[in-house]
């Protein structure tokens, strides 16, 4: 199985959580804490839709174009 590399935008996304994560633990506003559970369930759904793609790609590999 080849490895699977992992889009630029998903470890931008994962950075931008660890740093929320630290800036909720300096700060205990509750807006803060809004965006940042806003910005898990995107991580969630987005994690949940790369899966769904892989496993498409899986099942289903590039077919041939006939010309």
């Amino acid at each position: 199985m080849s490895e699977i590399d992992i889009p630029d935008f998903v470890v931008k996304s994962t950075k931008s959580l660890r740093v929320g994560i630290r800036y909720l633990q300096e700060c205990n506003s509750y807006a803060a804490s809004i965006a940042f559970y806003a910005s898990v369930v995107l991580m969630k759904i987005a994690k949940d839709e790369v899966q769904n793609l892989i496993k498409r790609r899986m099942q289903a590999p590039f077919k041939e174009v006939k010309s």
